[in-house]
């Protein structure tokens, strides 16, 4: 230890403060480390066939995917996926780890804000940024960013693009070389991250530039900020335009939902009232950060309105974040607090607020992770002003004289206030986590909040219809399941994966007849697209109403050209209604045109023997069984066998398939 650490050094108040600081995050957020999967954490763990290919699929987290597939939605965060990749090849299926991944990720990010701070503000004496820092440790608007596995984007970006801004400090003041290499080594890495990180880059020009010493040395440390910027402008265009796996969803009839189900923005009726909305969010932001009761992990549709310049939150809103501006200007001589507060808040804000670009959610804690520093700071700062604490050119450790007795006094108190309010935001904390436990926990405890928002009462009737089918239920939970999906759509005809999920849900409930009814809407309602189509006839098809589902199984088909699901119901349609020629040439097409699904040689096997060609359905399961040595053919192939007296036969494959391991 002593090698690594020089003597004295856990001895100094600010090293045991960093300590204070990370364990209080630690055992804060330690039981989200019991926690499950929820909500994003299926598009980059458990439903990202990348990362669950562990080791194998590290290099593929670095190129931009480009299909259709919700995974790939997601931004280009090679790094983060990385991570998630090396903890699946490592540990498989244990959100425990990612979990404590994150928890660690927190605490560290919080010991460097201690430390940035320290070395920004140091006139303002350790206990006022002792202060900042715990209320940001405590604080449950970053619950989200911490117990939501998939935010770990939002963590790293902003923990890697503070350490480089903490050493491009100390190149500033060392000159050493190897401090720069390092704050653009990190700076690159944040950006890969996230590329919220971007908004660090002015950030750490107006640091260097409010730094002492002569203008000629800052503006040489300026020099690689543009060049920063200018190479995640590349990175943004070049992931952007790639075209990796375009055709792997390409005729898949996978549709995009109506966006302006997470931000109604996108669907404001005109420029004025969508600036208008644009100017409340920072107020809005500011209002959960002092008053964070209620918290949501959505506001989308029907949750937040859209306001116009009328609204009384516009003008609030304006004034507020003008004050703020006068304020860190007219105080930027003798105190740069307010103005680094503002640079933080509204730096980052910038970003969530859409002023850039259009966000798929309107609001989100996560996005406060960074901004909420600022409303910290500038917390600490304002009541440290209003009781007039002097800024303290020495140690906090050393004896005061009797003339600095009252000074002490207000500090305690202070202290005490502050102390205060960071409790009652870290018992919110304690109080806002459990809801992260697992999808259902966060889904059933937000939806009393967002009754109007459409596409929450889907997430909360998937919740519960997958507890349904792993535990079971009553009728009761049924007409909970099914009220909370019909709600969904009605508040939003828009609401598109809702009633796929809805009909699903009959359907393994063998309720096709109600099935059929939510489908046959859904296809009224998106006459373009393939998914309600199939779903229609598949219902159609267990109804026995062959005519009927081959005619939208034929349609959905025609939409979604490479999926393999509906021809296969349609070759079967055409079966029942005893046009056995055209079924069989459907599923000779369909062998060649998806070689690697072995459902289309067992279809054509049994319509070969339903037509009392058994010698041609025999060539098709050899055939099929050479090619695919499935599981599927072999036991046809021995139960066909049996059925036609080949006992002997039906005993040498099912002995190959055992050997094979393919035979329960």
């Amino acid at each position: 230890m002593r090698y690594l650490f020089p003597p004295g050094f856990f001895a100094r108040v600010s090293v045991r403060l960093s300590l204070l600081i990370f364990g209080v995050a630690v055992l804060l957020y330690a039981q989200t480390v019991r926690y499950d999967y929820a909500w994003d954490d299926a598009i980059v763990i458990t439903e990202n066939e990348r990362v669950q290919q562990g080791f194998a699929g590290l290099a593929s987290h670095w190129y931009k995917h480009k299909s259709d597939l919700l995974q790939d939605q997601y931004g280009y965060r090679p790094v983060v996926m990385t991570t998630f990749g090396l903890e699946y090849g490592f540990f498989g299926h244990n959100p425990a780890i990612p979990h404590l991944t994150n928890t660690l990720l927190y605490a560290l990010l919080c010991v460097v804000i201690f430390a940035v701070l320290r070395r920004l503000l140091p006139q303002l004496g350790i206990w006022v940024l002792l202060a900042a820092t715990m209320l940001y440790v405590l604080h449950p608007l970053h619950v989200e960013a911490v117990a939501n596995i998939k935010s770990r984007d939002e963590l790293m970006a902003f923990l890697l693009a503070l350490s480089s801004l903490w050493l491009l400090l100390r190149y500033y003041d060392s000159g050493k070389i190897g401090h720069l290499a390092a704050a653009v080594t990190a700076m690159c890495l944040a950006f890969l991250s996230k590329e919220s990180a971007v908004a660090m880059l002015p950030i750490m020009g107006l640091a260097i530039l409010l730094q002492p010493g002569s203008l000629r040395k800052k503006l040489t440390l300026l020099l690689p900020l543009p060049l920063l910027a200018a190479a995640a402008f590349l990175i943004y265009r070049w992931a952007d335009a790639s075209s990796v796996d375009v055709a792997l969803t390409a005729g898949a009839g996978i549709f995009q939902e109506d966006l302006g189900l997470g931000n109604p923005m996108l669907s404001a009726p005109n420029e004025s009232m969508l600036l208008s909305t644009k100017v409340t969010l920072p107020l809005r932001y500011l209002g959960e950060f002092f008053w964070p009761w209620p918290l949501v992990y959505y506001s989308g549709y029907d949750h937040i309105q859209l306001s116009d310049w009328s609204h009384p939150l516009a003008g609030i809103s304006l004034s507020v974040m003008g004050s703020w501006t006068v304020a860190a200007l007219v105080f930027l001589r003798r105190d740069k607090a307010p103005l680094y507060a503002l640079a933080f808040f509204a730096g980052y804000l910038s970003l969530y607020a859409h002023f850039i670009r259009p966000l798929a959610d309107l609001m989100a804690d996560r996005f406060m992770l960074a901004p909420s520093l600022g409303a910290s700071l500038l917390t600490a700062w304002v009541l440290a002003r209003l009781f007039g604490i002097a800024m303290p050119k020495t140690s906090p450790t050393t004896d005061s004289t009797k003339s600095s007795q009252p000074q002490r006094h207000k500090v305690i108190i202070y202290l005490s206030l502050m102390g205060a309010f960071a409790l009652l935001m870290g018992y919110r904390s304690l109080d806002r986590m459990p809801a992260w436990k697992d999808n259902l926990s966060l889904f059933s405890t937000d939806i009393p909040q967002l009754p109007g928002c459409a596409r929450c009462h889907v997430h909360y009737a998937g919740a519960l219809a997958q507890a349904y089918q792993k535990k079971g239920g009553t009728a009761a939970d049924v007409d909970c399941i099914v009220t909370e999906y019909e709600l969904g759509i009605y508040l939003s005809p828009t609401v598109y994966y809702g009633r796929i999920e809805l009909a699903q849900f009959h359907y393994s409930l063998q309720q096709f007849v109600e099935g059929v009814a939510v489908m046959a809407a859904a296809v009224k309602q998106f006459p373009d697209q393939a998914r309600p189509s199939y779903y229609l006839g598949y219902g159609e098809y267990f109804l026995g109403k062959y005519a009927d589902a081959a005619t939208h199984l034929k349609r959905s088909w025609d939409l979604a050209p490479t999926r393999e699901d509906a021809p296969y119901y349609l070759a079967w349609s055409y079966y029942f209604q005893g046009k056995v020629p055209e079924a069989i040439a459907l599923a000779e097409v369909c062998i060649v045109r998806y070689p690697h699904n072995d459902q289309f040689h067992d279809a054509l096997s049994d319509f070969h023997f339903g037509s009392g060609d058994a010698e041609q359905g025999f060539a098709v399961l050899k055939t099929g069984i050479a090619r695919f040595q499935s599981r599927l053919l072999y036991r046809k192939m021995v139960q066909r066998c049996t059925e036609s007296g080949q006992a002997e036969l039906a005993g040498t494959y099912r002995q190959e398939a055992q050997r094979l391991g393919k035979w329960e």
